[in-house]
């Protein structure tokens, strides 16, 4: 057995660490993460070049659902909203 690591919503969260994801259908649910994707802005026109996009890859409890949110919908176990 081995420690897991709680990310407690600064920086990136280390992947391994368990993180809650909103579902439409479900509402908020834990979520493993699984690594990162990291690409510039698509909307050139609108942002800086030397703006980029991280999106956090995670996958179910179960391993059988796969997904990907941007930094801002990943959120630390222990949240909760106000």
């Amino acid at each position: 057995m081995g420690t897991k690591t709680i990310w407690d919503g600064k920086d990136l969260p280390p992947i391994g660490c368990q993180v809650l994801i909103n579902l439409a259908s479900v509402g908020m649910r834990p979520y493993e993460v699984t690594g990162y994707e990291v690409r510039r802005s698509v909307e050139e026109t609108q942002y800086p070049s030397w703006l980029y996009v991280v999106k956090i890859k995670v996958k179910s409890p179960n391993g059988k659902s796969e997904n990907e949110r941007f930094l801002n919908e990943v959120f630390p176990l222990d949240w909760r909203e106000d």
